[in-house]
């Protein structure tokens, strides 16, 4: 990795409730380095550019579900999910059912525009972790 790229490692490690739909907060900046990037309380904010730029973004959330069902876990950039940026997990005991999903994401934000990353549910869960890695390429 060049020496002036940028990354930005977010934490959630706290057990929080979150709504169906909801987003998942991640408060706490654990590292940071770099200017292209910040921390929203529920996620990352990338600084705009002069040229497009493109990001490789880790999620990884472990959680119980409230209610049996499908859960997805979705990236969500500037208010819409990224294409396949997302993994769905039936959770078959509501409650006590402790589940872990993570994948990687590649986006991209055009010339001079700003961006906002979060992590959504589909179902109502408890969070126990959540962590959001972002690098610029």
């Amino acid at each position: 990795m060049d020496c002036k790229k940028s990354v930005i490692y977010l934490a959630n490690t706290a057990s929080t409730s979150i709504v169906a739909g909801g987003t998942i907060p991640l408060l706490a900046t654990v590292r940071r380095k770099g200017r292209r990037f910040s921390s929203n309380g529920n996620g990352a904010s990338i600084a705009a550019a002069r040229c497009d730029e493109y990001y490789d973004v880790y999620v990884n959330v472990s959680f119980t579900a409230v209610v049996a069902g499908n859960v997805t876990i979705s990236l969500v950039q500037d208010g819409a999910e990224v294409i396949g940026a997302n993994q769905t997990i039936t959770v078959t005991t509501e409650g006590t059912q402790s589940v872990a999903v993570s994948f990687p994401a590649v986006v991209r934000v055009n010339a001079c525009s700003a961006s906002a990353l979060s992590i959504t549910s589909s179902a109502a869960i408890t969070v126990t972790n959540a962590t959001m890695k972002v690098v610029e390429y």
